[in-house]
């Protein structure tokens, strides 16, 4: 997963991030977690859980990654916050070849080293 920045995610590093976020839902411990919306998945409430550390670029803006799942624990995108002309903006993460996600629709699909589907709403 490409976040516009020099850092990128592989399928297990996905899988491991949206299962923490899955495992928070599961601990009613949403509050903790920031939610969002998603016109691709429309009257889905969708959980927000950081990935990776911060990026600082050059000039010093910070960017900050994001997984984002449904209730069910299946990933559905990626989402990087960006610092720009004062305030925060949002950008979708893109779907690179580490990740093996070639559409929206695989994406609900982690796949596991072998080749067997991984559902996050099976974790």
């Amino acid at each position: 997963m490409d976040c516009h920045t020099p850092i990128s995610y592989n399928a297990y590093q996905v899988q491991v991030a949206a299962a923490e976020v899955y495992a928070i839902t599961q601990r009613a411990a949403i509050s903790s977690l920031n939610t969002c919306t998603f016109d691709r998945f429309p009257g889905e409430t969708l959980f927000l859980g950081r990935i990776g550390g911060d990026y600082v670029g050059n000039p010093a803006t910070y960017t900050y990654h994001y997984v984002m799942i449904n209730s069910a624990g299946q990933f559905l995108a990626g989402l990087s916050r960006y610092e720009v002309d004062g305030g925060m903006d949002y950008a979708i993460c893109k779907f690179g070849p580490n990740t093996r996600f070639i559409s929206y629709t695989d994406s609900r699909r982690l796949n596991t080293n072998g080749d067997e589907p991984y559902y996050g709403s099976r974790h």
